[in-house]
């Protein structure tokens, strides 16, 4: 009886897991994870999107609006940016 309800529960489960993986792919659609931007001290996340747009300008010559930008992970030299676009970057001509 419990096997069976088991395995019921987690067929119920499935489409839910997928229409989750769905949403969470969705969600990070505009976002990138950007290395290499030096650190700074007491930076605040608008410093970061500051960093990151003008890495974007000079390496990739894309004009981009950012929507938000923070470090990844807890305090370690030079940490990984996330970065997320208000709206998809237009090339430069």
């Amino acid at each position: 009886m419990l096997t069976k309800n088991l395995i019921k529960i987690s067929k119920d489960l499935a489409p839910h897991s997928q229409k989750m993986e769905y949403l969470e792919s969705q969600s990070r659609r505009n976002n990138i994870h950007v290395k290499g931007i030096p650190e700074s001290d007491n930076e605040t996340w608008e410093d970061v999107g500051v960093k990151v747009i003008r890495a974007i300008k000079k390496t990739l010559d894309l004009e981009v609006d950012i929507e938000r930008a923070h470090r990844i992970e807890r305090r370690k030299p030079n940490r990984d940016k996330q970065t997320r676009f208000s709206r998809e970057p237009s090339c430069v001509d």
